[in-house]
């Protein structure tokens, strides 16, 4: 099922652009190493079967990680944040993220809920806080950049591409971590790593525009429609 890194995990922008069209800053201005995190998660019958996925782009928006996890009896939630603190990891301390996710719980905690309960210490009060507190340390320690959220459910335009294409893409690893819960399968399972394709099953973004816009394709550029 691998590819041997065959091709490199880059998207291809019809014109170039100084910022993302989804955030208003200059992300070409920030000095320092920046991340554009994806992220979803859920479970089949919630609790049930958990799947969890996420996409980490540089900033010439080239996929640098794209993977998957499964594991079983899990909530929405829990797979939700894992999903970020999962992605977490795999960048290093001091750098920027430019965080993106569908989700209210997770939105609402990263700004506002989990400073609150770590501020007046109230972890022993939460749920999933095995999860949470490790990723708000985690979060502490990078510069955060929060922009609007993505919204899988309006992403098809009338021209075929898609307004969030790696909302997308982050929905169908989580689905292939619940697929995979259910049969057994337990893990963190890997489609792009270190910006190289290492499972046929990645799923890449061409035809980038200005706005962000782009097509979900295969590592062989074939495009696949993701519902």
């Amino acid at each position: 099922r691998t590819s041997g890194g065959k091709t490199t995990a880059s998207a291809k922008k019809k014109s170039s652009s100084q910022s993302s069209a989804w955030s208003n800053f200059d992300k070409n201005a920030i000095p320092g190493e920046f991340y554009e995190i994806h992220t979803d998660g859920g479970a089949l019958h919630n609790p049930g079967p958990g799947g969890y996925g996420f996409v980490i782009l540089d900033r010439d928006m080239n996929i640098l990680t794209e993977a998957y996890g499964a594991k079983a009896d899990q909530t929405n939630n829990t797979m939700e944040t894992t999903a970020i603190l999962m992605a977490m990891k795999e960048t290093p301390e001091g750098c920027t993220i430019d965080f993106r996710a569908d989700s209210n719980y997770v939105y609402q905690g990263m700004q506002s809920w989990w400073a609150n309960w770590d501020a007046k210490n109230l972890w022993s009060e939460k749920k999933n806080t095995d999860l949470i507190r490790p990723l708000w340390d985690m979060v502490k320690k990078r510069r955060m950049v929060y922009g609007p959220k993505d919204h899988a459910h309006q992403s098809k335009l009338a021209d075929g591409k898609c307004a969030f294409p790696y909302n997308k893409i982050c929905d169908k690893l989580s689905n292939y971590g619940e697929e995979d819960a259910a049969a057994g399968r337990e893990g963190l399972f890997y489609l792009i790593k270190d910006g190289k394709v290492v499972d046929d099953r990645a799923i890449l973004v061409a035809d980038l525009d200005e706005s962000y816009h782009g097509v979900t394709v295969n590592p062989d550029g074939e495009r696949i429609v993701i519902d």
